[in-house]
């Protein structure tokens, strides 16, 4: 867990054919078994943050299996900066390629 947060979980919901997994805490490390075209993964991440001032950094990298393509691959990291306390940090993933 990054130095400042006190506490880290996240959530995954899942639509169009998609899957993920459902839960977890600290680092959020998934692998999608499915994501098809018009597919939707939600990842929602909530922590608590110790001292006001602290910048937080949710970097969301994509590593499709071989043979496809990331046809946005300059879209995969957001800065946030937060005060202390408790912040909400959505990650929206959408499979829009050609089937």
């Amino acid at each position: 867990m990054p130095a400042g947060v006190t506490s880290f979980s996240w959530h995954c919901s899942a639509s169009g054919g998609a899957s993920c997994t459902a839960s977890g805490s600290g680092h959020l490390t998934d692998t999608l078994a499915t994501f098809p075209v018009g597919g939707e993964v939600i990842y929602t991440i909530v922590a608590s943050l110790l001292n006001s001032g602290v910048t937080i950094i949710n970097t969301a990298t994509i590593t499709p299996p071989v043979g496809v393509t990331n046809t946005a691959p300059d879209n995969s990291a957001s800065n946030i900066s937060e005060a202390g306390g408790n912040i909400f940090l959505p990650a929206i993933l959408r499979n829009a390629g050609t089937p």
